[in-house]
């Protein structure tokens, strides 16, 4: 697994491994995360929806795009951190294995920018 930093300290890109076969492609989800999952949550939203900026206190998470393209936002919003006030903006696109670790003190948000609907899965500590 590749980390690909974001310019907000502790987010970055996960570049999955994936095993592909004759029938298709896996990818072991937990085995790649940096944190064991206590919640999980699936969103399909149609395009052009805007979600968040979301922040929750305590909580990191992981974002994967199950399909269509999203772009991922998150601004730094711990006082304490060196990347305080910056933010990042990276896109996603279904079909691909490279989620967004999001962590802790850090604002939230997508917006779907395919034509077709994309669904989001939520992974948070």
């Amino acid at each position: 697994m590749i980390r690909e930093v974001l310019p907000v300290k502790g987010a970055y890109v996960l570049h999955v491994e994936e095993k592909y076969d004759h029938r298709g492609r896996s990818i072991a989800l937990r085995q790649c995360l940096p944190f064991v999952p206590v919640a999980e949550l699936i969103v399909h939203s149609v395009s052009g929806v805007v979600r968040g900026l979301h922040y929750q206190k305590g909580l990191e998470k992981i974002v994967w795009c199950l399909s269509g393209e999203i772009v991922d936002v998150g601004v730094d919003l711990r006082v304490s951190s060196s990347t305080y006030g910056k933010h990042y903006s990276h896109v996603l696109t279904g079909g691909t294995s490279s989620p967004i670790r999001v962590p802790d003190g850090v604002a939230h948000g997508i917006r779907v920018i395919s034509r077709e609907p994309a669904t989001v899965l939520y992974q948070f500590s």
